[in-house]
């Protein structure tokens, strides 16, 4: 009678339980770890990543309003101090709404388009709603105004009712030639008194501006 040779078994044809079985301490162990990696890193990584988004809704605080400063150099630090002190006056405790101040610093004898970085991103903060009271040079001021990109002042509901002088108020023409009030003077407004802001530097708020009513309440905020 033939004896049949015993192939020995391929590793595909032993299962991980025989496998197991055949290691001793330390190699049990790294089997182990071997085998169930990539659950115990998915896992893990799945943890984090719920952990991360639960954080990041929890702490996420709302837009009450944007303040955007396009303008020549100046320590922004004071512009930090003044949203800290809206926020205050404003909000109070509510720490899930917040009022944000943002800055891009322009030439101050630049027009609209000499530089393209702040340009572009000032465009696609306006096209995206992102902008309510903007800070900005005179030479920008009358290139917004001359493109329909600012409110007349006048129509904002709140608007009229504040105490400004006519001092205060800066006018120039639409694109129809049409004259309205756009701007306030910022060395005009009492809580600005101690920012230095560059000479001729105009408060405005963008046409496009979803928070008229938040931005009104600011504008208050300023003559008190």
């Amino acid at each position: 009678m033939n004896d049949k040779k015993i192939k020995p078994r391929l590793d595909s044809e032993i299962s991980t339980k025989e496998k197991y079985n055949t290691l001793k301490g330390k190699k049990k162990l790294e089997f182990i770890f071997d085998y169930y990696k990539l659950p115990i890193f998915g896992t893990i990584a799945a943890i984090i990543i719920v952990c991360y988004i639960g954080y990041s809704l929890y702490t996420k605080q709302d837009t009450y309003c944007n303040l955007t400063y396009l303008s020549s150099n100046m320590d922004t630090s004071q512009l930090t101090e003044l949203k800290d002190t809206l926020n205050e006056n404003l909000l109070d405790d509510n720490k899930k709404t917040s009022i944000f101040i943002d800055s891009m610093t322009i030439d101050p004898n630049s027009n609209y388009g000499d530089d393209p970085t702040p340009t572009q991103a000032f465009a696609v903060k306006l096209a995206a709603n992102e902008i309510d009271l903007l800070f900005l040079n005179e030479n920008y001021f009358n290139y917004f105004t001359s493109n329909n990109m600012l409110a007349d002042l006048t129509t904002l509901d709140g608007f009229n009712s504040l105490s400004f002088s006519k001092d205060d108020l800066v006018r120039s023409k639409d694109s129809d030639g049409n004259e309205h009030i756009y701007g306030l003077k910022v060395d005009k407004l009492n809580l600005l008194d101690n920012i230095s802001f560059p000479e001729n530097t105009i408060l405005t708020v963008a046409i496009s501006s979803e928070r008229t009513e938040e931005a009104i309440k600011i504008l208050n905020e300023f003559v008190k």
